[in-house]
């Protein structure tokens, strides 16, 4: 019969490779097995989580029944410097999930500013949850879309575009220029440098150094009615008085 022993022994995961992919580990347990003998250990974690061990990782040792025959690895021993830096608060408030890479998962339960923060660790891209709102950023080329209590912003990182939809207006901006267009309930405008183009309920306002209405476009005529000045019926055209220049 095999040696029996119950509690916890400290082990060091010396080969995660596992054919089945079921977690079990090679171990090194040296106050149980001589220190260069390795052996199996199947995983004990909580149903739905599978989360195996880097080697050289310091954890838990148990034997199922005390068998020394059928270990078990049962946790994870936190050394000195093995804690995720981000979960070092006191009060423990803040629940982490960290891997070798660095991928990132936080809970944070402090009072008045809890949120959840989802960070990749090699690209830097993070998904952030709080009372403010969800923002969603592209660490690489820094992009970047935020929702919250003013509407919703998406920005071109590498191109500086905008685009904001917000409780009053939509407005999209090129980032390499100065053109930008808004969209108000009852009004649109367009804008480029010194040009712009207002349409409203009342009518329409292009308003620039140099208005260009196209090759078969003309002058519009007015037509005076009875109450007008001069030759009664005919028609007028319209006369520019600021520096505007109109081709047509």
């Amino acid at each position: 019969m095999a040696d029996q022993y119950f509690g916890k022994y400290s082990g060091v995961v010396k080969d995660n490779r596992d054919a089945d992919k079921l977690g079990i580990v090679q171990v090194s347990v040296p106050t149980v097995f001589p220190a260069e003998e390795q052996v199996p250990a199947r995983a004990a974690l909580p149903y739905g989580m599978f989360f195996v061990p880097e080697k050289e990782t310091n954890i838990w040792v148990e034997f199922e029944g005390g068998d020394s025959n059928s270990p078990l690895w049962t946790g994870v021993q936190h050394v000195p410097g093995s804690w995720a830096p981000e979960a070092a608060k006191n009060p423990p408030t803040v629940r982490a999930f960290k891997t070798a890479a660095g991928h990132l998962l936080i809970f944070d339960d402090t009072d008045g500013s809890e949120s959840i923060v989802l960070t990749d660790g090699v690209n830097a891209h993070r998904l952030t949850f709080d009372a403010d709102g969800v923002v969603l950023t592209d660490g690489k080329n820094s992009h970047a879309i935020t929702l919250d209590a003013n509407g919703i912003k998406v920005t071109d990182g590498v191109n500086h575009h905008e685009i904001e939809l917000g409780s009053s207006a939509v407005t999209v901006k090129h980032g390499a220029g100065v053109a930008k267009v808004t969209l108000e309930a009852a009004s649109a405008k367009a804008e480029a440098g010194a040009a712009k183009v207002e349409l409203g309920p009342s009518g329409a306002t292009v308003d620039g150094p140099v208005i260009m209405l196209g090759a078969g476009a003309s002058l519009p005529l007015l037509r005076l009615g009875d109450q007008g000045i001069g030759n009664l019926g005919a028609p007028v055209p319209i006369t520019i008085t600021t520096q505007t220049k109109v081709i047509a």
